[in-house]
């Protein structure tokens, strides 16, 4: 109900899960990093050339490109956030993917609002670097935890399943 899923520790099946996590989550990053990348590029060129430096025309066209790159990164990469954040919700409490969620999809509305109604600001730069930013945050403590868990379970290979007692009187084996 929290949003674990329960299983048991089965060794084939266990690194196989890790592996497809990691497979997934190396997607979503390089999905939010080519976005990311593709919009910065579009919306340095608004901001070096400052207020009426650029011809509302290609200004336009640039928010569209940035619109049509930034969709994937929203609704693909930044899906995890959604899925938890919903998670958190019906649990009742309120998680860090719920203000992260609600960050992302209001960036995005409103920059779309932006470029459809011809006025006002976008932040479809800023929507796909924050994504970026913490898929990557994501992706390395991804890796951390995926080493703990490899150490933990090296550790335990190691410790014998049983052990004798010697005392003065006898031997009981435990």
């Amino acid at each position: 109900a929290i949003g674990y899923r329960p299983h048991l520790p089965l060794a084939g099946a266990e690194a196989a899960g890790r592996q497809n996590e990691r497979r997934n989550a190396l997607k979503r990053l390089g999905v939010a990093g080519l976005g990311m990348m593709q919009v910065m590029m579009y919306a340095i060129a608004v901001y070096l050339a400052g207020e009426g430096g650029i011809e509302p025309a290609y200004e336009k066209l640039m928010q569209w490109a940035s619109l049509a790159m930034t969709t994937p990164v929203v609704f693909y990469s930044a899906a995890v956030f959604y899925r938890n954040a919903w998670r958190d919700i019906k649990a009742g409490q309120a998680g860090m993917d719920v203000p992260v969620s609600i960050a992302i999809l209001a960036g995005f509305c409103g920059s779309l609002v932006g470029v459809g109604s011809q006025s006002g600001e976008v932040y479809f730069d800023s929507v796909c670097m924050f994504t970026f930013l913490l898929l990557i945050g994501r992706f390395i403590e991804l890796n951390v935890r995926r080493k703990y868990f490899d150490d933990i379970n090296l550790s335990n290979t190691f410790v014998p399943t049983s052990a004798r007692l010697e005392t003065s009187k006898e031997l009981v084996n435990i």
